[in-house]
């Protein structure tokens, strides 16, 4: 899909490398080894949405909640987005040195004023169970104003997934993948960076990396709100709207 933004290539070269760090070389493993967070290669696209496929949706609340593990038509509709985001080449990884193989990946989009995506995510869904994840977004965001006008920008980042493959997690991959987008957004000029954290552990992380609450719900507030979904079965404690200023 045709983007209302592009990355100025020209001006930040791609793809590039925005951290590098030292970690042990798994949750098992006192052996330490060097990592980089760089962006997403173009011809690494099919390799991150398998890994989302294996990683993300089958751990996320709301994409576990709604039969990810079965539910290919809903996976479809939940993938679709993060490929038509993929050529903006804002979307960062982790690889071990050494290694070509996924460790984490953070799906990011470049959000611009009267930009048409969500209302061709919309129309191309095809799911109820999609509809219901999107009508909780709805939710989250009825009373967060927008950010181009409170912030006064025309432009922000919009972080669509973190995920970390399951051996490396408990290494402070997460943390360093959104503390990546720092350096990132200042190469493009972007100060605003705002995002949906629905499990536990990635609302811990973007506290730690200094996110600040917009909106922030917890799942019997949500009951009481759309008790059309039992929000009592997703295994998670809130759902949060963040943003970072950079």
């Amino acid at each position: 899909m045709e983007s209302l933004w592009s990355r100025p290539t020209e001006k930040v070269s791609f793809p590039k490398i925005w951290s590098e760090f030292t970690e042990k070389e798994s949750k098992n493993s006192e052996r330490l080894v060097k990592y980089r967070i760089q962006d997403l290669p173009d011809d690494r696209f099919d390799d991150a949405i398998q890994h989302l496929m294996e990683y993300f949706l089958l751990d996320a609340p709301r994409s576990k909640f709604f039969g990810a593990a079965s539910n290919k038509a809903y996976v479809e509709d939940y993938l679709r987005p993060c490929r038509w985001r993929f050529p903006q080449k804002t979307s960062l990884v982790c690889f071990r040195e050494g290694s070509d193989d996924i460790v984490g990946l953070n799906v990011n989009g470049v959000a611009v004023e009267n930009d048409p995506f969500g209302e061709k995510v919309v129309n191309a869904t095809q799911t109820d169970e999609y509809r219901q994840h999107m009508a909780i977004s709805s939710i989250l965001y009825k009373h967060v104003e927008s950010p181009f006008e409170k912030y006064g920008i025309d432009k922000y980042l919009s972080c669509m997934c973190l995920s970390v493959t399951t051996e490396y997690r408990g290494l402070n991959i997460g943390q360093r993948l959104l503390e990546a987008q720092r350096p990132l957004c200042k190469a493009l000029d972007i100060h605003v960076i705002q995002a949906i954290f629905s499990s536990d552990s990635s609302n811990h992380i973007a506290d730690r990396v200094g996110f600040k609450v917009e909106s922030q719900y917890t799942m019997d507030q949500l009951n009481q709100i759309y008790p059309a979904i039992p929000f009592n079965k997703f295994e998670t404690k809130k759902f949060s709207v963040k943003s970072l200023i950079i």
